[in-house]
């Protein structure tokens, strides 16, 4: 048996994600911590989003980008929401901060190349120019960095949570690593929100500019690269990762708060449900006999062990019994 900072790794086996095992009905708000459908949907979606933009970069004419892409993201629009069908409550945050911060790097990485390609054609115009061209996007930086970071600590913590309660349900954790866990639920949650607040701002009302060259040289450079377009709320791609950014920041907010009333449960009652008892804990890979385990009630079936002491004063009623016999029998013959 291999241990690790006090966790058991020869309870981790793939058999603890099958349906049977996650959605079990002993568990304290487990059906709605877990989804064994979502993840893989929601990696699927955001790959497909940036497979529709990698394809829209090679058309060069804009009705043709319109009308080509049209289906494939009505397609994205349903694995999108086919994802969130099939979640439950806890891990949606884990699950759809995936896009806002897929979208966001992606967004990035199209305005970098915009800014590097500008600034590569304004040295071939003719007349020459004194000056490379520079496209400002500072504002467009800053809110993809914030989302990018605040969304990897969702999935650090949350998704650490996921993993924990996946293999190791029935441990009890200590109190300063709960109380730290809902600290740091609390600020990535207001990260996620100041996070969405300004991205908001920045795509709704913010756009790049171009300096370095005279105004007809900008226009000129901006009709060869039209996208992405330096008006930021006129791109389809800034308005979906900032929709989804505010999905992911309440499905955070509403996690965290779980988090919390789970929480208190597992202290008070543990991680088991009331109603259900033990009898759902010794499923295989469950262990339920550890010494950090949260103390459990119910009304499971449990082994008699009062035979062994029964038959101890039995056999000690027995001696007695010889010993006044053997008393009485002496006491005859010193009377004789």
């Amino acid at each position: 048996m291999t241990m690790i900072w006090g966790f058991d790794l020869s309870q981790m086996s793939w058999g603890a994600f099958g349906h049977k095992k996650m959605f079990a009905r002993g568990w304290y708000l487990r059906k709605e911590r877990f989804s064994c459908v979502t993840r893989p949907l929601s990696f699927c979606s955001s790959l497909l989003l940036i497979l529709i933009d990698l394809t829209n970069s090679c058309i060069p004419d804009r009705n043709a980008d319109r009308t080509r892409s049209r289906g494939s993201r009505l397609l994205l629009i349903s694995f999108f929401f086919a994802s969130i069908a099939f979640s439950t409550l806890y891990l949606i945050a884990c699950l759809t901060h995936l896009h806002p911060q897929c979208t966001a790097t992606y967004s990035l990485s199209k305005y970098k190349s915009l800014k590097n390609n500008v600034r590569f054609q304004s040295t071939l115009l003719s007349p020459f120019s004194p000056t490379p061209a520079f496209v400002d996007q500072s504002s467009l930086i800053s809110a993809a960095i914030s989302t990018i970071v605040f969304c990897v600590f969702v999935a650090t913590l949350f998704g650490a949570d996921f993993f924990f309660l996946v293999f190791w349900p029935t441990r009890k954790y200590p109190t300063w690593y709960v109380r730290a866990k809902g600290v740091l639920a609390v600020i990535i949650t207001a990260g996620m929100g100041a996070s969405a607040i300004v991205s908001t701002w920045v795509i709704a009302t913010q756009q790049a500019t171009v300096t370095g060259v005279d105004q007809a040289t900008a226009t000129q450079l901006l009709q060869i690269y039209f996208r992405p377009p330096i008006v930021y709320r006129h791109w389809a791609r800034n308005i979906a990762w900032v929709v989804l950014l505010w999905i992911a920041f309440i499905s955070t907010a509403a996690s965290t708060v779980l988090m919390f009333i789970s929480a208190q449960h597992d202290a008070k009652y543990g991680p088991r449900t009331a109603s259900t008892g033990a009898e759902f804990g010794d499923e295989k890979g469950l262990s339920t006999d550890t010494e950090e385990n949260a103390p459990i009630t119910g009304t499971g079936p449990s082994t008699s062990t009062h035979e062994p002491a029964l038959t101890s004063t039995n056999t000690n009623a027995g001696e007695n019994t010889n010993a006044n016999t053997n008393a009485n029998m002496n006491a005859i013959r010193a009377t004789q």
